[in-house]
């Protein structure tokens, strides 16, 4: 793939249709989201095409991309990267305003020069709605003001008589309303659409009532009106799309009344409020509306209340998950993560025991952000050590669902519903995966955090988050805090001699931590079934519950946090090739990287390696590395000194009769051939770590 191809998947992946061609120091405007007409994204290609800046008008965002280089770069060059990325995107933001300025002052004369709607209006008599604020153009479209947060006119929509609705070419949508109904006091009530408005409007006529014209534009604007109107009962009264995939009205209806501590109400027979009005009259609606709508929260309660309704702690995994919550397991990449959350998600799709722990049954959805063809296999070990899961409610996706997407949420949502349960447990694994945009961000965090919310506010589930540590706390999740401060318990998982992995409760917002759990690789021959295409039999692997070791085991001492990163991105490396050379009967020893390749990984990892070559050259002091020329090998002294499974370390293997797919003859179990000593077991089978980030 080339550098520019990079920049394509990256601006498709935030759904944009770029042309296949740019003009490099020009900027080009191309559709945004599907709407073949309109010119809402961009894209400035640098004229040395090694950076680029993307964007959408319509989104609101911006994002910067940078090639792949030889070398890296030098303070200047960075800097001058940095101010071309200012440039780019002041000029965007300039052009961006000029445009709208110029939409608002059309759309003023175009609505100067209107007359009002007339009551007999095609559109207004099939919705049963009355004309007010409302006017008609030349050509006999509807037109609707859309005005800003600060009330002055953004841009227009045009109603056909058929219902087509457009709006003004250029003008600015984001954050606009039409005001259907003011009051002083009761509600304040948000809708998508004017006609659901009028609707409400006429059923409440004590309401303040707001027509966003998308469900898209609902959070927006109910952002704004919380901020003006922060003890005001606002309440989004969503459109239920049951008929289109993922339900776009409620999802969106939800997460809007979500950011601001809001409620939303859906008519009780799907569709909007103006098709139950319709189909029901002024009094049903009224009715159903004030059914809906619940008396706003009250902020404080009396302890005595509180005291009196006891409410025990409800617990998915005892001492370990509560319903409910949100969860995070973080670790290093190669400790085991994604095997002890699938654990934990069998364990709970059966109602079985979590080794000795109760669980709760209840339906369970692993966001498999990448190899799911290796949590397939496991899931089958499993299955043969543990319990048949043929009929477990355990539902893996396909791949990973970036949550912080309204839409992928949406359509998650949708399918969701149909289930005939819903979920007790959600896991994302990882966050990496689950995650669009960057994890730094606090706007990016946020929405990942606000769909958490949706997702154990609509489903009382709980959400179980797989995650990597800081670098600089590497007890704490990496990226902005709004993940660590919405976290009500937090696991860690650390490695101890023997290949032992422990899952410690570092954090129970509430309760007690629970005890720490320890657990050995146990490895399971598959069924014949899962043979490969030359009948060679496949293995993988779960997790057996084992003694505690005393000490943790040690890293590589002297080494600096990135150097030890730095090190095990390479074991993982030369890892898979050793596994590659044993398939073909080649010496493993033999195995050597690329240093361009290893530097490429570390970089991937999220290290800065700017300093790669002063890491590499301390390694290969400490004998950890041999450097050959462009080829890089683990020294001697790296090849005994692991710190887990997924680095050339001998994990300990348990036999059980209750298994017949792991059996091993006596002679066998204790010690290893020639040629064995120090080798990972799982790296010379067709089931490989590395297929999956765990």
């Amino acid at each position: 793939m080339n550098d520019l191809a990079e920049l394509f998947d990256a601006m498709e992946a935030r759904g944009l249709q770029p042309p296949r061609h740019l003009e490099p120091g020009k900027r080009e405007r191309f559709p945004d989201g599907g709407k073949t007409g309109d010119k809402a994204g961009w894209c400035l290609l640098f004229p040395d095409q090694k950076g680029a800046v993307f964007g959408s008008w319509r989104g609101g965002w911006t994002e910067s991309w940078q090639a792949e280089r030889g070398a890296p770069m030098t303070e200047a060059e960075r800097a001058a990267f940095r101010a071309m990325v200012a440039k780019a995107k002041q000029d965007v933001e300039a052009e961006r305003r000029a445009e709208y300025a110029a939409a608002a002052e059309r759309a003023q004369k175009a609505w100067e020069t209107a007359a009002p709607a007339p009551d007999d209006h095609p559109y207004l008599v099939a919705k049963k709605i009355d004309p007010d604020g409302l006017r008609v153009a030349s050509d006999g479209r509807l037109m609707a003001p859309v005005h800003g947060p600060d009330g002055a006119l953004q841009t227009l929509q045009y109603i056909g008589p058929d219902g087509g609705k457009m709006f003004l070419s250029g003008g600015k949508m984001a954050g606009g309303r039409f005001a259907i109904q003011t009051r002083e006091d009761g509600p304040l009530v948000l809708v998508e659409g004017i006609a659901t408005g009028k609707s409400i409007a006429s059923a409440m006529p004590d309401a303040s009532v707001a027509a966003c014209f998308s469900a898209t534009n609902l959070a927006a604007v109910a952002k704004d009106l919380r901020a003006k109107h922060p003890a005001r009962n606002i309440v989004i009264a969503g459109d239920d799309d049951t008929r289109t995939a993922g339900n776009p009205g409620r999802t969106k209806a939800e997460l809007a009344a979500q950011e601001i501590g809001a409620q939303a109400v859906f008519p009780p027979d799907g569709g909007d409020w103006n098709d139950y009005r319709r189909a029901h009259g002024i009094e049903a609606t009224s009715a159903a509306l004030k059914a809906a709508i619940a008396p706003p929260k009250k902020i404080f309660t009396p302890i005595g209340e509180l005291l009196a309704h006891p409410q025990p702690v409800d617990w998915l995994v005892n001492g370990w998950l509560e319903k409910d919550t949100t969860a995070a397991l973080i670790a290093e990449p190669g400790r085991g993560k994604s095997f002890a959350a699938l654990d934990i998600a069998c364990c709970v799709a059966l109602g079985r025991d979590w080794h000795g722990i109760p669980t709760k049954q209840a339906p369970v959805l692993f966001l498999a952000g990448e190899g799911r063809a290796a949590m397939v296999r496991r899931a089958c070990a499993w299955s043969i050590v543990y319990d048949d899961l043929s009929d477990a409610p355990l539902h893996l996706s396909s791949g990973a669902v970036t949550l912080n997407d309204p839409d992928a949420l949406a359509i998650m949502q949708g399918e969701i519903d149909a289930m005939p349960e819903a979920p007790g447990l959600v896991i994302v694994d990882t966050l990496q995966r689950g995650l669009s945009g960057d994890e730094n961000s606090a706007e990016t965090m946020n929405g990942f955090v606000a769909a958490l919310d949706t997702l154990r506010q609509r489903y009382g589930c709980t959400c179980l988050v797989i995650h990597h540590p800081s670098k600089a706390t590497p007890g704490e999740p990496r990226g902005h805090s709004a993940l660590k401060g919405a976290i009500d318990t937090m696991a860690t998982l650390e490695a101890r001699d023997g290949g032992v992995i422990v899952l410690i409760n570092s954090k129970q917002r509430g309760s007690d931590t629970a005890h720490p759990m320890p657990f050995a690789f146990r490895r399971v021959q598959l069924p014949p079934a899962w043979n490969d295409e030359d009948g060679n039999p496949t293995e993988s692997a779960i997790l057996a519950h084992c003694d505690l070791p005393s000490a943790p085991a040690k890293p590589e001492r002297g080494l600096g946090d990135k150097q030890r990163l730095a090190l095990s991105i390479l074991k993982r490396i030369v890892a898979e090739h050793e596994r590659n050379l044993l398939q073909i009967g080649r010496d493993a020893t033999a195995a050597k990287v690329q240093l361009s390749d290893w530097r490429k990984a570390a970089k991937d990892e999220g290290l800065d390696v700017r300093n790669f070559s002063r890491w590499a050259s301390a390694l290969e002091d400490k004998q950890l590395i041999a450097i050959d020329g462009v080829f890089v090998s683990l020294g001697n002294s790296s090849h005994s000194s692991s710190s887990s499974f997924e680095e050339n370390e001998e994990p300990p293997f348990y036999s059980s009769s209750s298994s017949h797919a792991f059996r091993r003859e006596e002679s066998e179990e204790g010690a290893t051939s020639e040629g064995e000593e120090g080798k990972n077991p799982f790296l010379a089978n067709d089931e490989i770590i590395e297929d999956v980030e765990i």
